[in-house]
């Protein structure tokens, strides 16, 4: 009878390397839908046979991820006269109502003026 390919992946490294695959496949999914771009998940299983012996085979599953790049466009940010770093600039002043979008625009909550009322 045959074995199935999982069934043996289970047995190399007790199991190891499955978790190690099912680790970094949720990983990379991860990565590429916050980054959009694509990546890779390679499994390379390797077997030579056993030194000493002519029945026995060593097994070896090496798991490897390209997992994409985020592309760091840079922030804007404005020196002040103490030679701190901010967002805001230093000369211009505060505008009641408006205020900076959040860096995350996964927030689903009613933007709030600086009165706590909603806008």
């Amino acid at each position: 009878m045959r074995r199935s390919f999982v069934d043996t992946l289970r047995e190399v490294r007790s199991g190891m390397a499955i978790e190690e695959l099912d680790a970094n496949l949720q990983q990379l999914v991860q990565d590429v839908q916050r980054t959009a771009k694509g990546g890779s998940l390679k499994l390379t299983v390797e077997i030579k046979p056993m030194k000493g012996s002519t029945e026995a085979v060593v097994v070896k599953a090496t798991v490897t991820v390209k997992a994409p790049t985020f592309t760091d466009n840079g922030t804007v940010l404005f020196p002040t006269p103490e030679g701190n770093l901010t967002r805001s600039h230093h000369k211009q002043p505060d505008l009641p109502g408006i205020t900076l979008a959040s860096a995350s625009p996964s927030t689903t909550t009613p933007a709030t003026d600086r009165t706590g009322t909603h806008a």
